[in-house]
């Protein structure tokens, strides 16, 4: 998986995508997810870790993730639910965002 973090205005966005999606275009339920594109918002470091993407998208502001694997640990740690996950082209993709007063 490639874990991105994006930071402006004190904000933090994490970008995280499974390795074998990026460079692919995906179409679905009137869709499009560009991964070719936009490969530079996703792609920073590889890794496997989920307790590094966990403790990335704990202190995220909001976050990307597209592909099974990265939003599994998402699930697995209590970021979201099944309900909230969309899949484009086949492909899932879970958009978290935290709101604060």
């Amino acid at each position: 998986m490639y874990l991105k973090i994006h930071g402006k205005d004190g904000k933090k966005t994490v970008a995280v995508c499974d390795c074998e999606l990026l460079g692919r275009v995906l179409f679905g339920n009137g869709m499009k997810l560009d991964l070719k594109k936009y490969a530079g918002f996703y792609k920073g470091e590889k890794t496997q870790d989920a307790a590094l993407i966990a403790d990335a998208l704990l202190n995220a502001d909001s976050a990307n993730l597209v592909g099974e694997r990265c939003i599994k640990i998402a699930l697995e740690k209590g970021f979201a639910s099944e309900e909230n996950v969309m899949h484009i082209g086949g492909v899932p993709h879970l958009q978290i965002y935290r709101f604060s007063p």
